[in-house]
């Protein structure tokens, strides 16, 4: 929305991100084979966790830094990771009588939690965007002073939205202001979009943190070994 892409710009940017999920899913349970559930979930959310610092100190209104291809790709890892284990780490958990309402039960999960992350994250975003665009706005002597003040005024009481930065200034000088004044009123609007990206992407970083601390339960013994372990209990059953 900020550069005013189309979809698939938008998919050819994400293309790292992608590709990498893809790689990162299908490698994950190798991983759980010899390591553990555990340790593929905690370095999926510790991959997301650097992503997400690496996004923040690459951001640019242009997103054309190798930094920030780097960043989704390592992204990508952590996404395909978590996701090459969640599933089955909570299938296999349930009673085989249970299978059916544990996968249910872990889609109203999932789908939950990525309705309030969104929420969450753009309330950051949202809140961060206005509240330094207010003090750009507030601070920025090129403006007349009835301007700032209205201008600040109303981003306070309305809040702003996330729009690409062409459109507002198109919309400020349709509505009579010069066009030295729109330009810099759209100049703020874009600094103050960068820091409340930035913002949202330090709450990413920091719940993919506190996430750990919920991985702790996760099975710390390889997929081959429970394999193993259970292989006798097969065998024995038919005999019992």
């Amino acid at each position: 929305m900020v550069l005013g892409l189309n979809a698939l710009e938008t998919g050819l940017r994400l293309l790292p991100m992608s590709v990498t999920m893809l790689i990162a899913a299908l490698t994950g349970p190798k991983i759980a084979a010899r390591r553990s559930p555990k340790v593929v979930c905690r370095l999926g959310l510790v991959a997301i966790s650097i992503a997400a610092v690496i996004l923040l100190a690459t951001l640019d209104i242009e997103l054309n830094d190798t930094g920030f291809l780097i960043g989704l790709a390592i992204f990508g890892v952590g996404a395909g990771l978590l996701a090459s284990q969640l599933g089955n780490v909570i299938i296999s958990a349930a009673p085989p009588a249970q299978t059916n309402e544990a996968g249910g039960l872990q889609g109203t999960a999932q789908n939950l939690g990525a309705s309030l992350g969104t929420a969450l994250i753009g309330a950051i975003l949202l809140a961060g965007m206005t509240n330094g665009f207010v003090e750009l706005i507030t601070a920025n002597e090129d403006l007349p002073a009835d301007l700032r003040t209205t201008v600040a005024s109303a981003a306070s009481e309305q809040g702003l939205e996330v729009v690409p930065v062409a459109q507002v200034e198109q919309y400020l000088t349709d509505a009579g202001l010069p066009p030295d004044q729109a330009a810099e009123i759209a100049s703020d609007y874009s600094a103050a979009q960068l820091e409340g990206l930035r913002l949202a992407l330090g709450g990413v970083a920091l719940l993919a943190l506190l996430g750990l601390f919920f991985t702790r339960n996760l099975p710390d013994h390889s997929t081959q070994e429970e394999l193993v372990a259970e292989e006798p209990d097969r065998v024995a059953a038919p005999a019992g």
